[in-house]
């Protein structure tokens, strides 16, 4: 949510567009702190500090120099949508910290509600109880690091961003030519680790609640956008399932003003294309599915991106259809326009012999087999594929294969020669699926199973 419009050439032409003086920006500063603030705090280090803090009229210079990088590409690409489907005035607000987990924005106390959250609890006392410990020597251990650091990504990192380039292009021919993904390189020495921070730094628990959202509280919203979950994928990434919709109902309780819209982007592929249809030990397909959880949750909406992803940057370039699709979701959930807001959703199953039928909800138009709307630069258009893919099947054994997709009607029919006796499905359910279902609105299935086995 953080990458700004300035970070790629792709968005140069819509800057210069961007002139509107019925959109307003408000830009808040990347801060922490141990305890709930009041008000915007800008600190020394900040970006151009006079974008910072207030509100200002959309320009192709405010846009380009809020934050240094740019304001939110996303969030600018979202409000650029809703202000052509209204023409109402509109106000933007972006808090956000790219690398952030969602515990260091949920607050202490709602934090404390749930048991299965109490490390976070925890870690947060230790940071107030090393805090006056570490802060002393923390200016000249950071300054330290600093040189290090600088001197490893000269020397190390560029020959190790090198290797990634290559390997890229080796993973890139090896599918192609239907060979194995070659090994992933690592630097030869690991970059040098950040000290720790006083106060826990950007992921300490509760501290970017306290400095980024609570000042905010005071305000009249109409509702969230909300971009995030990559670095909650580590370990299993189950525990997703908890802390989002905690987190969420945090906010709503902080705020006092209902259940506000909650809409936010269920996270994209990423890495090499995956050989199987349901990979062990993929912490991202965990947090995709507690996001399409979270959709119990009164008044929420989710954009689905699983399609519009780059297996090898963790940061896509295509962030005008993320903003696109959180512009369709709100539109429908907040403005109630009579629009698919968004892609097919997982409904139910049935049995017919060998065969297993999905129903689905969101089909719009109906279902199709469709393809990614985003083309890269020097890529040709990519022609429309013939034959459904990203399913997979399973019996008793509880093993996962390719299996047969048809679509009749608003349905699926799944199946496989290979399993007589079928029990499950899956849908996308691995880090970086190749996948290909949408509805005739454009709009891709959001990843789902229809099991609930622990692995």
């Amino acid at each position: 949510m953080e990458w700004g419009v300035k970070t790629r050439k792709d968005y140069a032409k819509d800057i210069s567009n961007s002139e509107d003086n019925q959109l307003r920006l408000y830009f808040v500063p990347k801060h922490t702190s141990l305890s709930p603030l009041w008000d915007i705090e800008i600190p020394e280090e900040t970006s151009n500090p006079e974008w910072a803090g207030k509100w200002v009229i959309c320009t192709p210079e405010s846009l380009s120099k809020i934050n240094g990088q740019g304001f939110s590409t996303v969030a600018y690409y979202f409000a650029r949508d809703i202000r052509a489907a209204n023409k109402r005035p509109l106000g933007i607000i972006q808090s956000a910290w790219g690398g952030t987990r969602a515990e260091a924005w949920t607050s202490l106390s709602d934090l404390m509600q749930e048991p299965t959250l109490q490390r976070y609890v925890t870690a947060y006392e230790k940071n107030v109880k090393d805090n006056p410990e570490i802060l002393p020597t923390y200016k000249q251990k950071k300054a330290e690091f600093d040189v290090a650091v600088k001197e490893w990504d000269k020397t190390i990192g560029k020959e190790w961003n090198e290797a990634q380039k290559n390997w890229a292009i080796a993973v890139r021919k090896a599918h192609e030519e239907g060979r194995p993904t070659p090994p992933k390189p690592n630097p030869r020495t690991p970059r040098p680790p950040n000290p720790r921070q006083p106060n826990g730094g950007n992921n300490g628990p509760t501290n970017l609640f306290n400095a980024m959202i609570s000042p905010l509280i005071p305000l009249s919203i109409k509702g969230v956008i909300w971009y995030q979950g990559e670095f909650n994928s580590g370990g299993s990434g189950k525990e997703y399932a908890t802390l989002f919709p905690r987190m969420i109902t945090d906010w709503r309780e902080k705020w006092g003003i209902g259940n506000f819209p909650f809409v936010y982007v269920q996270l994209p592929n990423y890495g090499p294309p995956d050989q199987e249809p349901s990979t062990e030990g993929n912490g991202w397909r965990w947090v995709r599915e507690a996001q399409l959880k979270a959709l119990q949750l009164p008044n929420t909406a989710m954009a689905i991106t699983i399609d519009i992803g780059d297996p090898f940057d963790l940061h896509p370039t295509d962030k005008y259809d993320v903003g696109h699709r959180l512009a369709l979701a709100a539109r429908s959930l907040a403005y109630k326009e009579k629009i698919v807001g968004s892609g097919p959703l997982y409904k139910s199953m049935s049995k017919e012999g060998n065969k297993i039928i999905l129903k689905f909800t969101n089909v719009g138009k109906g279902l199709v087999i469709g393809t990614s709307p985003y083309i890269p630069e020097g890529e040709k258009s990519k022609k429309r594929p013939e034959k459904l893919t990203g399913f997979g099947i399973a019996g008793k054994d509880r093993k996962f294969v390719w299996a047969d997709a048809v679509i009749k009607g608003n349905k699926v029919i799944v199946s496989s020669e290979q399993v007589p006796e079928p029990i499950a499905v899956r849908y996308a359910f691995s880090n970086s699926p190749p996948c290909n279902l949408y509805n005739k609105d454009g709009l891709p299935a959001s990843p789902f199973r229809t099991d609930g086995w622990d692995n």
